[in-house]
């Protein structure tokens, strides 16, 4: 999505504000779906942001990326029934 776009690039480019204003996006979308764990990270990388911070932003997106995976896989096989 472009709001994890935003995200990485606001981890490369080291601009905690971006990161604050990308990952507060992102939680709209992932309450709207219910992804708890998905919502906890964006939650996570939001506070980071609003510390002016960008360390270990990029774990805490690897953990984004891999709730989103698992979201994605139940979804999908819960189709397929």
């Amino acid at each position: 999505s472009q709001d994890l776009t935003e995200i990485e690039k606001a981890i490369v480019e080291e601009q905690p504000d971006d990161l604050r204003r990308s990952a507060h996006k992102l939680k709209g979308s992932l309450a709207t779906l219910d992804m708890q764990t998905a919502l906890s990270c964006a939650v996570e990388l939001e506070q980071l942001g609003t510390a002016g911070s960008v360390d270990s932003a990029s774990e805490i997106l690897t953990r984004l990326h891999l709730a989103i995976d698992d979201y994605i896989a139940i979804q999908q096989a819960f189709l397929q029934q």
